[in-house]
């Protein structure tokens, strides 16, 4: 049951939210992310082996786990390298902006990907190659977004 797993993922990650915003701020936000993006990757090649419903499962609550820590610390970051403590509404609707805009771009990037490589003549259905392509696309840009979190500046 698909809605199954993404409410338990996502009931998974708010308990964490707390616990790993006062972790960021103990072991450094870029830090928090920088491996929370390689453990979303992780993740990513999990799925990417279609392994048992189970383990589908399992794999599901930990990137809910991850999604969580991912927006926790995230908008504490931004709080702490806001510009202009005056203008911090303004800034954090850029910086809401900018993060609504993977979720923008993402389908009209993703979705040809998944045509291009997941064709199948004679049917209605895509293949596993082209579910592959996309876990591997989705793993190169967590893994890019990881890595430029050293280059923020303002926060640790």
């Amino acid at each position: 049951n698909c809605l199954g797993m993404v409410m338990v993922s996502q009931l998974v990650g708010a308990c964490v939210s707390v616990p790993v915003g006062g972790l960021s701020d103990v072991f450094g936000r870029k830090n928090i992310l920088m491996y929370t993006c390689v453990f979303v990757a992780i993740v990513y090649t999990v799925f990417m082996m279609f392994p048992p419903l189970v383990i589908v499962y399992g794999a599901a609550i930990c990137y809910g786990v991850a999604n969580s820590a991912l927006m926790t610390v995230e908008y504490a970051l931004a709080c702490d390298t806001l510009p202009n403590k005056k203008q911090t509404a303004r800034d954090l609707g850029l910086w809401g902006v900018a993060a609504f805009l993977g979720g923008t771009f993402g389908p009209l990037i993703m979705g040809p990907v998944l045509h291009i490589a997941g064709y199948q003549e004679d049917s209605s259905e895509y293949s596993k190659t082209g579910y592959i392509a996309l876990f591997c696309c989705g793993t190169a840009f967590i893994l890019t977004s990881g890595s430029m979190v050293k280059l923020v500046r303002g926060s640790s």
